[in-house]
């Protein structure tokens, strides 16, 4: 059972929390890589990707085509981070609805190293630990 606490029982009994939800961290969109087909799942959780990945493949590239290539990936690590693209500088308007796809230098101007986009962080990361 729930019991209901008032703004300042919260303030006291959990202030690194309500921080977090006063002030959210920016969003970010992490690139993953070297990921084994093991690992993958279909969208509606199979085994079976090979094909999906073919055909995500073959329309990845087209303009006008946005194909989002449903994938579920088991067992995430932090080493299969291998970029972090900050969007806080992205505005609503920069990303409308499909068929839809990113400006590639909007993408590589909001990429980062992961390591590099932690030590600009750190103090994100503090309050979540």
């Amino acid at each position: 059972m729930w019991a209901r606490c008032t703004k300042g029982e919260l303030e006291r009994r959990y202030p690194a929390i309500l921080e977090l939800i006063s002030s959210p961290s920016p969003p970010v969109v992490l690139e993953l890589g070297g990921i084994q087909e093991s690992r993958l799942l279909n969208q509606d959780g199979g085994t079976q990707v090979a094909q999906r990945v073919e055909l995500y493949l073959s329309v990845a590239d087209k303009p006008g085509v946005n194909d989002p290539g449903s994938f579920r990936i088991r067992e995430i690590s932090p080493g299969d981070t291998i970029a972090v693209h900050d969007l806080r500088e992205w505005s609503a308007a920069e990303v409308p609805d499909p068929p839809w796809q990113p400006d590639r230098d909007r993408v590589a101007a909001a990429r980062m190293d992961a390591k590099q986009w932690l030590s600009q962080n750190r103090h994100l990361r503090r309050a979540c630990l």
